[in-house]
């Protein structure tokens, strides 16, 4: 029968566990290098990596708010190059309005002023109805009260409400009714 004989190199084995741990060490320091980030686990500085990932959290949070305060600033920018359109068309109806008033105005000319009038109302009810942002009507008055998270904390918001630009609800106040203009009833405020 045979014998086999186990021996044991301690020098070997030391040197092998030794290898081992700066194998470790250079693959936690790569990986830092590699992520850029000097805390990875708890055990690499407990506390550290407790502030570090609040930092993160806050900046994740603020980043958030100035994506929001952007689509806000967006949507604002948007009703606001409609709402030049529709202050235009609303000086051409007063400018309408005043012309109607001639005493001087033949009939015809009177109906052609009249039809220009309806036109523009159309304009101003198309604007409004077409008015979307992010599929969200905006001139139609049902933007009312939103509210637009723009800063890290609960309270830090801003707030919006967009009235109707329809030509009904902007129009109320003159009627053009054979030649002279009469207050029908004053804006809500």
């Amino acid at each position: 029968m045979a014998s086999v004989t186990l021996g044991t190199n301690l020098g070997a084995q030391a040197m092998a566990r030794g290898l081992g741990r700066a194998r470790d060490r250079i693959d936690a320091s790569l990986l830092r290098v590699a992520t850029g980030m000097r805390l990875l686990r708890a055990a690499d500085d407990g506390a550290g990596l407790v502030a570090s990932e609040k930092l993160r959290a806050q900046v994740e949070g603020l980043s958030t708010a100035a994506r929001n305060a952007k689509d806000a600033s967006s949507l604002a920018q948007t009703a606001d190059g409609v709402l030049g359109e529709a202050g235009n068309a609303l000086l051409r109806l007063r400018d309408l309005a005043v012309r109607a008033t001639n005493d001087a105005l033949a009939p015809d000319d009177r109906a052609a002023l009249q039809a220009a009038f309806v036109a523009q109302q159309l304009q101003l009810s198309r604007l409004a109805a077409a008015t979307t942002f992010g599929g969200q009507a905006l001139l139609d008055g049902s933007f009312a009260g939103r509210r637009f998270q723009v800063g890290a904390r609960s309270g830090d918001e801003l707030a919006l409400s967009l009235r109707d630009v329809a030509a009904d609800a902007l129009t109320s106040r003159l009627a053009v009714a054979s030649g002279s203009i009469a207050a029908a009833r004053p804006l809500a405020a």
